[in-house]
C-alpha cells in the first residue's frame, strides 16, 4: 500500500488547500506543457489558411481575432507550464499564470466572433459581442482582484460566458455550423471537472488540456469549412 502510495506520488501531488494554487509533479507539468504546445503551430497555419481564405475586411479581421485568441491560448499556457519546470523566475511564473487565467476570457469572447459578425444576427449580435467583451473585461479584473480565491465562481464566470452567447444565434436569419459550434462546446464543458480535479486525479490538467483542443479543433472546422470555404 505505502509501495503504491509512493509510485502515485510521483505522477500527483495532493489537492491544493484553499486559496492555493496545486502544485504540479514535474511528470504532470512536463505533460501540461506538451498538450499546448504541440498545438502553437498548427494553429499559426490556421490563422494564415483563413486570413488567405478572407475576401473581405471584416473576414480578414475576424480571422486574425478569432486565430490570435487561439494561438495565445495555447503559447501562453504553454509557456506557463515551461516555466513551472524550474524552481526559479518566480515573477515570471505570476505573471504568466494570470495571463493564462485572462487568455481564457479572451479566447471564449474571440471563438464566438465568426458566428457573430460573419453571419446576419442583426441588432441582436451587436449587442451580444459588446457584451461579451466587456464580460470578458469584467472577468479578467476579477481574476486579478481575487487571484486564487473563490474558484468556484471563477468557473461559473468562465460558463457563463462560454455558453450564454449561443442563444443569440436563434435570432440569426442563417445560422450555420450550430452544430458543430454545441459540439465544441460540450467538450470545454465536458472538461471543467477535470480542471478541477488536480490532485484527485492524475495528469487531470493535461487531460483538461486535450478537451481544450478537441474544442478548439470542433469550432475551427466549423468556421473553416462553413464561414471561410
Amino acid at each position: 500500500m505505502v509501495f503504491a502510495k509512493t509510485r502515485l506520488g510521483r505522477f500527483m501531488n495532493r489537492p491544493a488547500k484553499k486559496n492555493e494554487a496545486y502544485c504540479p509533479t514535474h511528470h504532470e507539468q512536463v505533460a501540461n506543457c506538451f498538450t499546448h504546445a504541440v498545438f502553437i503551430f498548427p494553429a499559426m497555419a490556421g490563422v494564415a489558411l483563413l486570413s488567405h481564405l478572407s475576401k473581405t475586411t471584416l473576414h480578414n479581421f475576424v480571422a486574425w481575432l478569432y486565430g490570435i485568441g487561439l494561438v495565445c491560448l495555447f503559447t501562453i499556457s504553454s509557456m506557463f507550464h515551461a516555466v513551472c519546470l524550474s524552481n526559479k523566475f518566480y515573477t515570471l511564473r505570476w505573471f504568466l499564470h494570470l495571463g493564462d487565467r485572462f487568455i481564457i476570457y479572451g479566447f471564449i469572447a474571440a471563438s464566438y466572433m465568426p458566428w457573430l459578425l460573419l453571419q446576419d444576427v442583426g441588432y441582436v449580435g451587436e449587442a451580444v459581442t459588446w457584451l461579451l467583451w466587456s464580460a470578458a473585461v469584467l472577468g479578467t479584473i476579477y481574476t486579478f482582484v481575487f487571484y486564487e480565491k473563490y474558484k468556484v465562481i471563477e468557473i461559473i464566470l468562465y460558463l457563463v460566458i462560454g455558453i450564454c452567447p449561443s442563444f443569440s444565434l436563434f435570432f440569426a436569419r442563417e445560422s450555420k455550423a450550430v452544430k458543430e459550434l454545441a459540439l465544441g462546446g460540450a467538450f470545454y464543458v465536458l472538461g471543467v471537472p477535470l480542471f478541477k480535479c488536480d490532485g484527485r486525479i492524475p495528469f487531470a490538467h493535461a487531460l483538461w488540456h486535450l478537451f481544450v483542443v478537441c474544442g478548439a479543433a470542433c469550432h475551427f472546422y466549423a468556421v473553416l469549412t462553413y464561414l471561410y470555404t
